[in-house]
């Protein structure tokens, strides 16, 4: 059973649109008003060079969950299981350029997950909550040897409860393309999703939805880039998306991009949206006039 009513945040950009910031900030505003809210983020990437803090926390826990995802089991202090909130998770680490030669390889590396992702949890919430892990080999084997250290007491964790497969590239991209099985596992997590006012989903990337629209059947979709939020009413999104994309199951590669809607659909409406400010672990903006907005929009 779905959730009554959910929101969904996307991102224009690839990177760095402000999709969590905007998701932590909404919530905390929403549970200060009264509202039990839940956070869900179905699928997620994140790298261990760059974000060590994630493999570190990673560690303490011994659950492979990014950064995001941990900021908004931080925000609902703990209430639900960290593969819960994130079902799919992919750890990526930067090859190691021991040779100059090897500077192509190196640099293509970079725009492709394929060549990146080192480790990868999927985890089941149909019964009991299981988790998956996938070692993939070659990356692992060219990555950089300091980080190599902590993938390794990573995996020393994990395998305390859970057995660690060695796959290739390619098993990976096979497991990363089997829609029935993006669809199973994040489906199956939403389900759990019960007994709050509202679910705020987060996407993946810059992508429309990380899972099928029309389960999560959202009330309101937020597309956010740096300093501004555009907002949509969900029914009207949704015949939209369906008009491009259909209601067919989708994987990490067949996913619509946000820009290909943004194009075409008027929003209902844009607030801006200031800088963060740190409140504790968290770094939350002033979304106020946005939350009114909201809780008109859902009847509140």
């Amino acid at each position: 059973m779905s959730p009554i009513k959910t929101i969904l945040i996307n991102g224009l950009l690839e990177f760095d649109s402000g999709k969590t910031t905007l998701g932590l900030s909404l919530i905390h505003e929403l549970i200060g008003r009264g509202l039990k809210v839940a956070a869900y983020k179905p699928i997620a990437g994140h790298n261990g060079w760059f974000q060590m803090k994630s493999l570190l926390n990673s560690i303490k826990h011994g659950v492979l969950v990014g950064d995001d995802a941990y900021k908004y089991y931080i925000l609902m202090r703990k209430e639900l299981p960290l593969e819960l909130i994130n079902p799919i998770d992919m750890l990526l680490a930067p090859p190691d350029l021991k040779d100059h030669r090897n500077v192509t390889y190196y640099m293509n590396a970079f725009t492709n997950i394929t060549d990146m992702v080192v480790l990868m949890r999927i985890s089941s919430c149909t019964e009991e909550l299981r988790s998956a892990y996938h070692l993939i080999s070659e990356n692992y084997k060219h990555s950089i040897d300091s980080l190599k250290t902590l993938i390794d007491e990573l995996i020393k964790k994990v395998r305390i409860r859970y057995k660690v497969k060695f796959i290739d590239r390619t098993t990976f991209t096979n497991l990363v393309s089997d829609s029935r099985l993006i669809d199973e596992v994040t489906r199956g997590c939403f389900s759990k999703y019960v007994n709050y006012d509202l679910t705020v989903i987060e996407s993946y990337n810059n992508v429309v939805t990380p899972m099928r629209l029309d389960v999560i059947k959202p009330s309101i979709v937020l597309t956010v880039t740096p300093g501004k939020v555009f907002v949509y009413d969900g029914d009207r999104y949704i015949k939209a998306y369906e008009l491009i994309h259909g209601m067919r199951l989708i994987s990490l590669y067949s996913m619509e991009l946000t820009h290909t809607l943004f194009k075409i659909l008027k929003p209902d409406g844009s607030f801006n949206i200031p800088p963060c400010r740190e409140l504790g672990e968290l770094c939350l903006s002033d979304v106020s006039e946005l939350t009114d907005w909201v809780l008109n929009k859902l009847g509140y």
